[in-house]
C-alpha cells in the first residue's frame, strides 16, 4: 500500500503525496479529518485522511490526469531543500546538490528536478526566517533568546558593553575554566567578522595537549582602550562570581593596541609574543629591503637571517652578545642590506620592544599557531563576513564541540596526538639549550642548530 508522505509548501502550508498525486489542504472537517485537493490546477481530485495525516480513509473525485510518482518526489525534494535551509548551517548550494543526489535512483525525477537557480530564492528566503531583521547599527542589535543560550540551555551571552561595541560570548563553565587557566592564548581574525565589527577576538587555554576556545568576543575597535574595557569587564565579572581572571602567562601576537592593554591590566603576568609572528616580522623587513630573492642564491645571507630569527632561543642576557657575534661575521662580506637589517633588529626588538616578549629560552609553547589554526578551521566553516546572527549560531555550535572535547579529555581520552616531529624538535631544542648552558657549543653554532630545528616545524621558512 502506498504511504502518505507529508511536506510543506513554499508558503508553509501542509501538503501530502499519495499514489502518484500531490495534494494541499482543502478544508478541515468537524470530526477532525482533513479533506485534500489535488495540487494540479483545475483537477477535481480529492482525498480524505484523518487528522494525523495517516493512510487515506476516503477517496474523493477522480483525477483528470495520470498519476506521476516523480512529481511527488520532486515536490518532496524541493520541500526538504527549503526545510534544511531553514534549520541547518550547511551552505545553500550544497543542500541543493545533496538533495538532488538523493534522486539519482530515479533518472526521470532527476531530469525533471528544477535547476538550482530556479529554487534558490525560496531556499535563501527560508534561511532568512531563522534570524531577526539585520541591524544597521550596533545599537540596533537584539540577540534573540535562542542564540543567547547554549545547546544545553545555559547562558551564552556573557557581556554586552557600550551599546554593543563589545559583545562577549561564553558558557558558565567555559568562563570559569578561563579564570582557572594559568596560561591564556589570545588571537583575533577579521575574516569571519560581521560588517558592524572589526574582529572576532578569542581567548583559549590548554586542556591536556588540546587548546580549546573558551571566550568569543566581537569587537568594534582594535585600539588599546577597547582591549582595556574588555579585560576590565572580564575581571569585574570574575570577581562578582568569586573568581579571579589573572593568568600567569598570556601569549598573543604583536598587535600595537593589545600589547599595552595586556601590560596595563595584567602587570603580574608574563607577557609573551608569538614567536612565529616574530620571525614573520623579520622576514617582512627582509622583503622591504629587497633581499628575499637573494636568499636563494647567497648561502651566507640565508644563514645570517636564520640566525637572527633564532636569537630568541638564547638566554635573555645573551641576546645582545648573539647580535654582536652576528655583526662580526659581516666584516668579510659586502652586504649593506644586512647591516640595515641588524640595525632594524637592534632598534625594534632590543630597544622598542621588551625582549621578554619574544625570548623563548626554556619555553615549550612559543607560538599562537594553535589559535590561528582554530581561526582557520572556523573561517572555512563560516565563510567570509557572515551576518551577526549566523556568526553567533556558529559560535554556539563551536562551544558545543569544544565542551565535548574537554569532557573527553576529563575522562582520560586523547582527542589529539602530538605530531612526532614537534616532540622531536622540542627534545632537540631542550638538549641544545642544555649544551649551550654548559658551554659545549658557541653562540653562532647554537643559533645555526636552533634555526635548523625551527625549519622542521616551519617557524622559519627560508
Amino acid at each position: 500500500m502506498d504511504q502518505v508522505l507529508r511536506y510543506r509548501t513554499a508558503r508553509g502550508g501542509d501538503a501530502i503525496s499519495y499514489g502518484g498525486y500531490s495534494y494541499r489542504v482543502d478544508r478541515r472537517l468537524a470530526r477532525g479529518d482533513i479533506s485534500w485537493r489535488c495540487l494540479q490546477r483545475g483537477c477535481p481530485g480529492r482525498l480524505q485522511t484523518d487528522g494525523n495525516f495517516s493512510e487515506p480513509i476516503i477517496r474523493g473525485s477522480e483525477h483528470t490526469h495520470a498519476a506521476n510518482e516523480d512529481y511527488g518526489l520532486i515536490r518532496m525534494t524541493i520541500a526538504r531543500c527549503r526545510e534544511r535551509a531553514a534549520t541547518e548551517n550547511t551552505p545553500i548550494p550544497q543542500i541543493y546538490q545533496e538533495e538532488a543526489n538523493r534522486l539519482s535512483g530515479s533518472a526521470s525525477a532527476s531530469v525533471m528536478l528544477p535547476v538550482f537557480r530556479s529554487i534558490d530564492t525560496s531556499m535563501y528566503r527560508a534561511r532568512r526566517t531563522r534570524y531577526p531583521r539585520l541591524p544597521h547599527t550596533r545599537a540596533e542589535i537584539v540577540v534573540p533568546e535562542s542564540l543567547r543560550l547554549t545547546d544545553v540551555g545555559e547562558n551564552f551571552m556573557l557581556l554586552e558593553l557600550d551599546d554593543n561595541d563589545i559583545m562577549v560570548f561564553s558558557a558558565p563553565l567555559d568562563f570559569r575554566d578561563l579564570c582557572h587557566a594559568s596560561h591564556v592564548y589570545m588571537d583575533g581574525t577579521f575574516d569571519t567578522c560581521p560588517s558592524l565589527f572589526q574582529q572576532l577576538f578569542t581567548l583559549h587555554a590548554f586542556f591536556g595537549e588540546r587548546q580549546v576556545p573558551l571566550v568569543y568576543v566581537l569587537m568594534s575597535s582594535k585600539e588599546m582602550m577597547a582591549y582595556i574595557s574588555l579585560f576590565r569587564a572580564l575581571k569585574e565579572l570574575a570577581g562578582a562570581q568569586g573568581l579571579e581572571f589573572s593568568p600567569q602567562v598570556i601569549l598573543n601576537d604583536f598587535e600595537s593596541g593589545l600589547i599595552p592593554a595586556v601590560r596595563q591590566e595584567f602587570p603580574r603576568a608574563h607577557h609573551q609574543g608569538c614567536y612565529f609572528h616574530f620571525t614573520q616580522a623579520i622576514w617582512r623587513k627582509v622583503q622591504q629591503l629587497g633581499m628575499a630573492a637573494q636568499c636563494q642564491e647567497n648561502a651566507f645571507l640565508k644563514e645570517t637571517i636564520r640566525r637572527l630569527m633564532a636569537l630568541g632561543f638564547l638566554p635573555i642576557g645573551d641576546v645582545r652578545l648573539g647580535l654582536e657575534m652576528i655583526r662580526l661575521t659581516l666584516l668579510v662580506h659586502e652586504l649593506p642590506g644586512l647591516t640595515i637589517l641588524l640595525d632594524y633588529f637592534q632598534r625594534q626588538w632590543c630597544e622598542n620592544t621588551s625582549m621578554g616578549m619574544w625570548n623563548v629560552f626554556g619555553v615549550e609553547r612559543r607560538t599562537n599557531n594553535n589559535c590561528e589554526g582554530w581561526h582557520h578551521k572556523f573561517n572555512s566553516l563560516v565563510k567570509l563576513h557572515p551576518n551577526i546572527f549566523r556568526l553567533i549560531e556558529c559560535l554556539r555550535s563551536e562551544q558545543t564541540t569544544a565542551a565535548q572535547e574537554r569532557l573527553q579529555i576529563a575522562m582520560g581520552q586523547r582527542v589529539q596526538r602530538r605530531v612526532p616531529r614537534y616532540t622531536r624538535v622540542n627534545q632537540n631544542l631542550h638538549e641544545l639549550g642544555e649544551r649551550y648552558s654548559r658551554g659545549e657549543v658557541d653562540v653562532l653554532d647554537y643559533l645555526t642548530n636552533v634555526s635548523y630545528n625551527l625549519i622542521i616545524i616551519k617557524i622559519i621558512s627560508i
